[in-house]
């Protein structure tokens, strides 16, 4: 019985966000998630709000050389994590930007997954997306990647969707204010 009022609360909860959406202002990361508050993390060339109750966790590409101890187009994002080893628990929004003369297409990497599901293309902030709902090592994903953009950025998204200590999605007002605050800086 607790079970089924959680869920009928939750639902409630749920619709009103969703009724309430529109434009956002302030720092909400302009969008759909209206109410959802945060602050901007900005790892170089990759900027993205980062909600409250979210903890951005800057990361490293072993294949790229660049200065610093941080990549500059890379930053992940976990729900409810207090250090960078909830990672392995916590679900998850990692963001990679590449440079405009990279060219980047996950077609053949859809082979390394199950349970591969398109996605119809979706619009969030300045970006327009393509993508596919899959498995991984028995963890479900989205993983979406900008398309025929017009500055040229190309942004690949995946979201670790259903962890340990949590679920998201895409209908998530917290996870749309993250998709919608995307900015890319092309060098």
């Amino acid at each position: 019985m607790k079970k089924i009022l959680i869920g009928v609360m939750t639902l409630v909860i749920v619709l009103g966000l969703c009724a309430c959406g529109g434009g956002g202002g302030g720092n909400d990361g302009g969008g759909g998630g209206g109410a959802v508050k945060g602050e901007v993390y900005d790892a170089g060339n990759v900027s993205v709000l980062v909600p409250d109750g979210w903890m951005a966790v800057p990361t490293s590409d072993i294949f790229d050389d660049y200065d610093g101890d941080y990549d500059p187009y890379r930053v992940s994002l976990y729900k409810g994590a207090d250090s960078e080893w909830d990672a392995f628990t916590c679900p998850g929004v990692n963001i990679v930007s590449y440079k405009p003369t990279t060219t980047v297409g996950f077609e053949s990497t859809k082979a390394f997954y199950d349970d591969v599901q398109d996605l119809e293309p979706m619009t969030f902030g300045n970006y327009t997306y393509e993508g596919f709902s899959a498995v991984s090592m028995d963890v479900p994903i989205t993983t979406l990647l900008t398309t025929g953009n017009d500055d040229g950025a190309q942004v690949q998204v995946t979201l670790w969707t259903e962890m340990d200590e949590g679920n998201i999605s895409l209908d998530d007002p917290d996870v749309q204010a993250i998709l919608e605050s995307i900015a890319v800086v092309n060098d």
